[in-house]
Parts: structure tokens; C-alpha cells; sequence
């Protein structure tokens, strides 16, 4: 090893060299040769135990961590059955670097989510178990008729 040149993941290649820099692979395995190990070509496992608790059209997300090597962030998506749309909730990717996110539905009244994890490669999960939330049914506001007896 070069005396001086950082190795991040201290496998004996330094960065400069290493085809994963945050994961230890000393001998720099690529087998489908795209310029990235092997031990980085692989996403991370999905998020488990997504929890949602919905109060006054706000919705706070929790799962799991996902003991990763290398570190991972999640991504959040939110589908919304009254309109058929599918959203990523994240400003960039990923969406968090915490186990936990943070929903304004609006005037949403039902919604479905789900979480991936991704590596600092890029590389996403499959996605994990789906947790629905619900506001009930708006109010409905009929005009009060009031008529006069005899």
C-alpha cells in the first residue's frame, strides 16, 4: 500500500485504485467488468417493519434499519389511490439518512407507502412491505332545512 494515500475501507488497495472504496474487497472482483466491485454491484436488503401513524393529515413514517456495509439512505414513495399517482417524497436521493420520514398529506384522504434502501452507489432495494393510511371520509355538509308547522 502507498504510505499517505487514504484506503477508506483499509482492504490494502488505496482509493485512487479501489474499484468500492467503502467496502473492503482486496482482490477488486468485477465480474461483469463495469468498473465497480462486486461486493458494490449489489443493492442493499429492502427496509422491514415500515410503520405509519397518521394524525391531522400528517403522516410519520418508521422502519427498521438496514444493517448495511458502506451505509445506506431510503428512499420514500407514496401512492395515492384517488388519483393513481406514484411520488418519490425525497428533495434528492436519498430521501433520508434516518429510519424515518415525515408526510404533509394535504387534503389526501388515503395513502399508501413504501421505503427502499440505497447504498452510496446508487444502487435500490426492492421495495418493502406496503403500509396504507387513511383519514376516513370527509365531512359532508348538507344545507340544514328548517320548515315552518302549523
Amino acid at each position: 500500500m502507498d504510505e499517505g494515500c487514504p484506503d477508506r475501507d483499509e482492504d490494502g488497495v488505496v482509493d485512487d485504485l479501489d474499484n468500492c472504496v467503502y467496502l473492503p474487497n482486496p482482490e477488486q472482483g468485477d465480474g461483469d467488468r463495469d468498473g465497480l466491485g462486486d461486493v458494490c454491484s449489489e443493492p442493499p436488503p429492502p427496509p422491514s417493519g415500515l410503520t405509519a401513524m397518521p394524525v391531522d393529515g400528517v403522516v410519520q413514517l418508521f422502519w427498521e434499519p438496514v444493517d448495511a456495509a458502506g451505509g445506506v439512505g431510503y428512499n420514500v414513495y407514496r401512492y395515492t389511490p384517488d388519483t393513481s399517482e406514484l411520488r418519490y417524497l425525497g428533495a434528492s436521493s436519498p430521501a433520508t439518512w434516518h429510519p424515518e420520514f415525515l408526510d404533509e398529506l394535504g387534503p389526501v384522504v388515503s395513502a399508501a407507502y413504501y421505503v427502499t434502501a440505497v447504498n452510496r452507489y446508487g444502487l435500490e432495494s426492492e421495495p418493502s412491505e406496503q403500509v396504507m393510511v387513511s383519514f376516513g371520509t370527509p365531512p359532508v355538509y348538507l344545507p340544514l332545512i328548517i320548515r315552518n308547522h302549523p
